[in-house]
Protein backbone atom coordinates (compact mmCIF):
# COMPACT_ATOMS: atom_id res chain seq x y z
CA UNK A 1 0.00 0.00 0.00
CA UNK A 2 2.97 2.39 0.21
CA UNK A 3 2.74 2.35 -3.32
CA UNK A 4 -0.22 4.86 -3.30
CA UNK A 5 1.47 7.38 -0.58
CA UNK A 6 -1.29 9.83 0.76
CA UNK A 7 -4.38 8.41 -0.46
CA UNK A 8 -4.56 5.88 1.63
CA UNK A 9 -4.49 6.01 5.24
CA UNK A 10 -3.72 2.81 7.73
CA UNK A 11 -5.90 2.73 10.55
CA UNK A 12 -5.19 -0.39 12.27
CA UNK A 13 -3.92 -3.94 11.03
CA UNK A 14 -3.44 -7.43 12.02
CA UNK A 15 -0.21 -8.43 13.90
CA UNK A 16 0.76 -11.63 11.50
CA UNK A 17 -1.01 -13.16 8.27
CA UNK A 18 -1.99 -15.86 10.64
CA UNK A 19 -4.23 -13.57 13.00
CA UNK A 20 -7.13 -15.22 13.67
CA UNK A 21 -8.77 -12.06 12.82
CA UNK A 22 -6.87 -10.39 9.63
CA UNK A 23 -8.99 -7.15 9.33
CA UNK A 24 -6.85 -4.27 8.08
CA UNK A 25 -9.25 -0.61 8.54
CA UNK A 26 -7.84 1.96 5.91
CA UNK A 27 -8.89 5.10 5.02
CA UNK A 28 -8.90 7.35 1.55
CA UNK A 29 -10.88 9.43 -0.59
CA UNK A 30 -12.23 7.38 -3.88
CA UNK A 31 -11.93 8.92 -7.53
CA UNK A 32 -13.65 6.31 -9.73
CA UNK A 33 -12.43 5.41 -12.26
CA UNK A 34 -8.57 6.49 -11.54
CA UNK A 35 -8.47 5.58 -7.70
CA UNK A 36 -11.15 3.49 -6.52
CA UNK A 37 -11.12 0.36 -3.74
CA UNK A 38 -11.12 -2.05 -6.28
CA UNK A 39 -7.18 -0.99 -6.93
CA UNK A 40 -6.32 -1.35 -3.32
CA UNK A 41 -7.98 -5.07 -3.30
CA UNK A 42 -6.02 -5.23 -6.06
CA UNK A 43 -2.42 -4.18 -4.69
CA UNK A 44 -3.55 -6.30 -1.51
CA UNK A 45 -4.42 -9.81 -3.45
CA UNK A 46 -1.20 -9.70 -5.45
CA UNK A 47 1.48 -9.43 -2.71
CA UNK A 48 3.38 -12.59 -2.68
CA UNK A 49 4.59 -13.08 0.73
CA UNK A 50 2.19 -14.38 1.95
CA UNK A 51 -0.62 -13.72 -0.89
CA UNK A 52 -3.93 -12.65 0.63
CA UNK A 53 -7.79 -13.46 -0.59
CA UNK A 54 -9.25 -10.33 0.25
CA UNK A 55 -12.69 -9.54 0.61
CA UNK A 56 -14.50 -6.90 2.44
CA UNK A 57 -15.30 -6.85 6.72
CA UNK A 58 -19.27 -6.68 7.12
CA UNK A 59 -20.06 -5.89 10.86
CA UNK A 60 -23.22 -7.46 11.73
CA UNK A 61 -26.38 -5.16 10.30
CA UNK A 62 -28.91 -4.49 12.64
CA UNK A 63 -31.17 -7.19 10.34
CA UNK A 64 -28.80 -10.02 11.50
CA UNK A 65 -28.53 -8.89 15.40
CA UNK A 66 -32.05 -8.77 15.48
CA UNK A 67 -32.52 -11.90 13.89
CA UNK A 68 -29.59 -13.85 16.48
CA UNK A 69 -31.83 -12.11 19.35
CA UNK A 70 -35.28 -13.54 18.17
CA UNK A 71 -33.20 -16.86 17.32
CA UNK A 72 -31.99 -16.61 21.27
CA UNK A 73 -35.68 -15.60 22.52
CA UNK A 74 -37.23 -18.37 20.30
CA UNK A 75 -34.94 -21.09 21.98
CA UNK A 76 -35.43 -19.71 25.54
CA UNK A 77 -39.44 -19.71 25.30
CA UNK A 78 -39.06 -23.66 23.71
CA UNK A 79 -36.74 -24.22 26.35
CA UNK A 80 -39.63 -22.78 29.04
CA UNK A 81 -42.23 -24.67 26.60
CA UNK A 82 -40.82 -28.15 27.05
CA UNK A 83 -40.64 -28.26 30.78
CA UNK A 84 -44.11 -26.55 31.02
CA UNK A 85 -45.25 -29.96 29.03
CA UNK A 86 -43.13 -32.26 31.16
CA UNK A 87 -44.74 -30.84 34.30
CA UNK A 88 -47.97 -30.94 32.38
CA UNK A 89 -48.00 -34.90 31.87
CA UNK A 90 -47.78 -36.10 35.59
CA UNK A 91 -50.01 -33.05 36.59
CA UNK A 92 -52.51 -34.45 34.19
CA UNK A 93 -51.91 -37.79 35.09
CA UNK A 94 -52.61 -37.09 39.54
CA UNK A 95 -54.94 -33.93 38.89
CA UNK A 96 -56.99 -34.67 36.07
CA UNK A 97 -57.13 -38.65 35.73
CA UNK A 98 -56.79 -40.07 39.21
CA UNK A 99 -58.78 -37.04 41.17
CA UNK A 100 -61.36 -36.99 38.80
CA UNK A 101 -62.13 -39.19 35.99
CA UNK A 102 -61.31 -42.60 38.16
CA UNK A 103 -64.32 -43.76 40.44
CA UNK A 104 -63.81 -42.80 44.44
CA UNK A 105 -63.26 -46.64 45.17
CA UNK A 106 -60.60 -47.32 42.95
CA UNK A 107 -57.45 -47.94 44.98
CA UNK A 108 -55.09 -45.59 43.24
CA UNK A 109 -57.38 -42.97 43.82
CA UNK A 110 -57.98 -43.94 47.63
CA UNK A 111 -54.24 -43.92 47.61
CA UNK A 112 -53.83 -40.30 46.50
CA UNK A 113 -56.40 -38.99 48.29
CA UNK A 114 -55.43 -39.94 51.67
CA UNK A 115 -53.69 -37.37 53.93
CA UNK A 116 -49.89 -37.38 53.96
CA UNK A 117 -47.29 -35.36 56.23
CA UNK A 118 -49.44 -33.01 57.82
CA UNK A 119 -53.09 -32.21 58.64
CA UNK A 120 -55.83 -32.73 55.88
CA UNK A 121 -53.42 -32.20 52.80
CA UNK A 122 -53.86 -35.34 50.50
CA UNK A 123 -50.40 -36.64 48.32
CA UNK A 124 -52.70 -35.53 45.14
CA UNK A 125 -52.07 -31.84 46.56
CA UNK A 126 -48.45 -32.22 47.59
CA UNK A 127 -47.37 -33.71 44.63
CA UNK A 128 -49.67 -31.07 42.68
CA UNK A 129 -47.87 -28.44 44.69
CA UNK A 130 -44.02 -30.09 44.43
CA UNK A 131 -45.21 -29.89 40.06
CA UNK A 132 -46.72 -26.50 39.86
CA UNK A 133 -43.23 -24.83 41.78
CA UNK A 134 -41.04 -24.66 38.76
CA UNK A 135 -44.00 -24.36 36.24
CA UNK A 136 -44.49 -20.89 38.14
CA UNK A 137 -40.86 -19.58 39.05
CA UNK A 138 -39.34 -20.73 35.66
CA UNK A 139 -41.97 -21.93 33.05
CA UNK A 140 -43.79 -18.67 33.86
CA UNK A 141 -40.79 -16.69 34.58
CA UNK A 142 -41.12 -15.34 31.02
CA UNK A 143 -43.94 -13.43 32.16
CA UNK A 144 -43.16 -12.75 35.40
CA UNK A 145 -39.64 -11.06 33.80
CA UNK A 146 -41.98 -9.00 31.73
CA UNK A 147 -44.34 -7.73 33.34
CA UNK A 148 -41.79 -6.45 36.33
CA UNK A 149 -39.80 -4.47 33.28
CA UNK A 150 -43.12 -3.15 31.99
CA UNK A 151 -44.36 -1.98 35.74
CA UNK A 152 -41.07 -0.32 36.23
CA UNK A 153 -40.96 1.81 32.78
CA UNK A 154 -44.57 2.86 33.70
CA UNK A 155 -43.52 3.76 37.31
CA UNK A 156 -39.88 4.70 37.43
CA UNK A 157 -38.96 8.04 38.99
CA UNK A 158 -38.84 10.93 36.32
CA UNK A 159 -41.06 8.81 34.43
CA UNK A 160 -43.23 11.15 32.07
CA UNK A 161 -46.19 9.43 31.68
CA UNK A 162 -48.89 11.38 33.26
CA UNK A 163 -50.19 10.01 36.71
CA UNK A 164 -54.03 9.25 35.38
CA UNK A 165 -52.54 7.84 32.00
CA UNK A 166 -50.72 4.82 34.20
CA UNK A 167 -53.66 3.35 35.58
CA UNK A 168 -55.48 4.34 32.28
CA UNK A 169 -53.18 2.15 30.37
CA UNK A 170 -52.07 -0.07 32.84
CA UNK A 171 -51.37 -3.81 32.28
CA UNK A 172 -51.03 -6.36 29.10
CA UNK A 173 -50.88 -9.58 28.25
CA UNK A 174 -47.68 -10.36 30.11
CA UNK A 175 -48.87 -8.70 33.37
CA UNK A 176 -52.55 -10.73 32.60
CA UNK A 177 -50.70 -14.11 32.79
CA UNK A 178 -48.57 -13.52 35.66
CA UNK A 179 -51.33 -12.36 37.45
CA UNK A 180 -53.34 -15.02 36.75
CA UNK A 181 -50.45 -17.63 37.47
CA UNK A 182 -49.47 -16.17 40.58
CA UNK A 183 -53.01 -15.76 42.28
CA UNK A 184 -53.86 -18.84 41.27
CA UNK A 185 -50.41 -20.61 42.99
CA UNK A 186 -50.45 -18.22 46.23
CA UNK A 187 -53.97 -19.00 46.52
CA UNK A 188 -53.26 -22.81 46.35
CA UNK A 189 -50.27 -22.50 48.61
CA UNK A 190 -53.26 -20.77 51.14
CA UNK A 191 -55.37 -23.41 50.75
CA UNK A 192 -52.55 -25.52 51.56
CA UNK A 193 -51.39 -24.08 54.44
CA UNK A 194 -55.33 -24.35 56.03
CA UNK A 195 -55.88 -27.68 55.22
CA UNK A 196 -52.62 -28.66 56.98
CA UNK A 197 -54.16 -27.16 60.17
CA UNK A 198 -57.03 -29.21 59.75
CA UNK A 199 -57.59 -32.70 61.53
CA UNK A 200 -57.85 -35.59 58.89
CA UNK A 201 -61.43 -36.25 57.81
CA UNK A 202 -62.83 -39.97 58.95
CA UNK A 203 -63.72 -40.75 56.09
CA UNK A 204 -59.99 -41.02 54.94
CA UNK A 205 -59.94 -38.58 51.82
CA UNK A 206 -58.17 -35.63 52.35
CA UNK A 207 -58.80 -31.55 51.04
CA UNK A 208 -57.91 -31.52 47.25
CA UNK A 209 -59.40 -27.66 46.91
CA UNK A 210 -56.36 -26.33 45.02
CA UNK A 211 -55.40 -24.81 41.76
CA UNK A 212 -52.16 -25.98 41.42
CA UNK A 213 -53.20 -27.80 38.24
CA UNK A 214 -54.54 -24.36 36.81
CA UNK A 215 -50.88 -23.23 36.77
CA UNK A 216 -48.97 -25.54 34.52
CA UNK A 217 -51.87 -26.06 32.33
CA UNK A 218 -52.31 -21.91 32.10
CA UNK A 219 -48.55 -22.00 31.66
CA UNK A 220 -48.40 -24.18 28.91
CA UNK A 221 -50.98 -23.26 26.63
CA UNK A 222 -49.98 -19.81 27.43
CA UNK A 223 -46.18 -20.81 26.34
CA UNK A 224 -47.33 -22.57 23.10
CA UNK A 225 -49.14 -19.96 21.65
CA UNK A 226 -46.31 -17.62 22.55
CA UNK A 227 -43.54 -19.83 20.88
CA UNK A 228 -46.10 -20.30 17.56
CA UNK A 229 -46.00 -16.36 17.20
CA UNK A 230 -42.46 -16.29 17.91
CA UNK A 231 -42.09 -18.90 15.36
CA UNK A 232 -44.03 -17.40 12.53
CA UNK A 233 -42.50 -13.76 12.71
CA UNK A 234 -39.51 -15.57 12.44
CA UNK A 235 -40.38 -17.20 9.46
CA UNK A 236 -41.45 -13.67 8.23
CA UNK A 237 -38.45 -11.87 8.71
CA UNK A 238 -36.70 -14.67 6.76
CA UNK A 239 -38.65 -14.21 3.73
CA UNK A 240 -37.62 -10.69 3.81
CA UNK A 241 -34.29 -11.25 3.99
CA UNK A 242 -34.43 -13.88 1.49
CA UNK A 243 -35.84 -10.61 -0.66
CA UNK A 244 -32.91 -8.64 0.14
CA UNK A 245 -30.33 -11.79 -1.00
CA UNK A 246 -32.21 -11.63 -4.62
CA UNK A 247 -29.54 -8.35 -5.17
CA UNK A 248 -27.07 -9.27 -7.84
CA UNK A 249 -23.66 -10.24 -6.34
CA UNK A 250 -21.78 -8.74 -9.79
CA UNK A 251 -21.93 -5.76 -11.80
CA UNK A 252 -20.06 -4.44 -15.30
CA UNK A 253 -17.95 -1.66 -14.37
CA UNK A 254 -16.86 0.89 -17.24
CA UNK A 255 -13.27 1.24 -16.78
CA UNK A 256 -10.40 2.84 -18.84
CA UNK A 257 -8.88 0.84 -21.78
CA UNK A 258 -5.60 1.50 -20.69
CA UNK A 259 -6.35 0.19 -17.27
CA UNK A 260 -3.94 -2.55 -16.19
CA UNK A 261 -5.38 -3.49 -12.51
CA UNK A 262 -5.59 -6.98 -12.48
CA UNK A 263 -9.36 -7.13 -10.96
CA UNK A 264 -11.36 -9.85 -12.70
CA UNK A 265 -13.96 -11.51 -10.88
CA UNK A 266 -14.78 -14.12 -12.91
CA UNK A 267 -12.37 -16.56 -10.96
CA UNK A 268 -13.60 -15.82 -7.38
CA UNK A 269 -17.42 -14.85 -7.36
CA UNK A 270 -20.38 -17.04 -8.35
CA UNK A 271 -21.72 -15.72 -12.05
CA UNK A 272 -25.72 -15.70 -12.80
CA UNK A 273 -26.17 -12.84 -15.50
CA UNK A 274 -28.71 -12.89 -18.01
CA UNK A 275 -27.86 -14.81 -21.78
CA UNK A 276 -25.55 -12.25 -23.81
CA UNK A 277 -23.14 -11.20 -21.02
CA UNK A 278 -20.38 -12.25 -23.47
CA UNK A 279 -21.27 -9.86 -25.96
CA UNK A 280 -21.71 -7.28 -23.09
CA UNK A 281 -18.23 -7.53 -22.13
CA UNK A 282 -16.89 -7.28 -25.55
CA UNK A 283 -18.54 -3.79 -25.99
CA UNK A 284 -17.62 -0.91 -24.33
CA UNK A 285 -17.48 2.95 -25.29
CA UNK A 286 -14.27 3.89 -27.21
CA UNK A 287 -10.79 3.88 -25.01
CA UNK A 288 -13.35 2.18 -22.13
CA UNK A 289 -13.49 -1.59 -21.48
CA UNK A 290 -16.57 -3.71 -19.50
CA UNK A 291 -14.81 -5.36 -16.06
CA UNK A 292 -16.74 -7.98 -14.39
CA UNK A 293 -16.25 -6.85 -10.43
CA UNK A 294 -17.89 -8.12 -7.29
CA UNK A 295 -20.67 -5.72 -6.77
CA UNK A 296 -19.34 -5.04 -2.86
CA UNK A 297 -16.49 -3.03 -4.81
CA UNK A 298 -18.40 -0.58 -6.34
CA UNK A 299 -17.67 3.23 -5.89
CA UNK A 300 -19.53 6.62 -5.74
CA UNK A 301 -19.40 7.87 -9.56
CA UNK A 302 -18.32 4.22 -11.34
CA UNK A 303 -20.35 3.69 -14.18
CA UNK A 304 -22.28 0.24 -14.33
CA UNK A 305 -23.56 -1.49 -17.65
CA UNK A 306 -27.27 -3.09 -16.63
CA UNK A 307 -27.46 -5.51 -19.60
CA UNK A 308 -31.35 -6.17 -21.21
CA UNK A 309 -33.48 -7.39 -18.61
CA UNK A 310 -31.18 -7.48 -15.80
CA UNK A 311 -31.31 -6.33 -12.39
CA UNK A 312 -28.99 -3.36 -11.41
CA UNK A 313 -26.96 -4.09 -8.81
CA UNK A 314 -27.38 -1.13 -6.61
CA UNK A 315 -28.93 2.33 -6.56
CA UNK A 316 -28.05 4.78 -9.15
CA UNK A 317 -28.61 7.77 -12.09
CA UNK A 318 -29.49 6.35 -15.74
CA UNK A 319 -26.50 8.26 -17.70
CA UNK A 320 -27.21 6.65 -21.10
CA UNK A 321 -29.08 3.85 -22.84
CA UNK A 322 -29.20 1.99 -25.84
CA UNK A 323 -32.57 1.11 -27.56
Amino acid sequence: LQAFEDRVTIESCFEAWNDSKPIITISYTPNAPDFTLRDIVSAIATSSKPPFTVTVAKPPSLEERARLMHAREQQRLFMRLLSAVILAIPTFIIGIVYMTLLPSTNPRRMWFMSPLWAGNVSRAEWALFILATPAMFYSAGHFHRRSIKELYGLWRPGSRTPLLRRFIRFGSMNLLVSFGVSIAYFASIALLGLAAAQSPEPSGEANNTTYFDSVVFLTMFLLAGRYLEAYSKGRTADAVTALGKLRPTEALVLVPEQSDTPFESSTDFNTDLEKGLDEELKSGKPGMRVQKVNAEFLEVGDVVRVPHGATPPTDGIIVSRDG
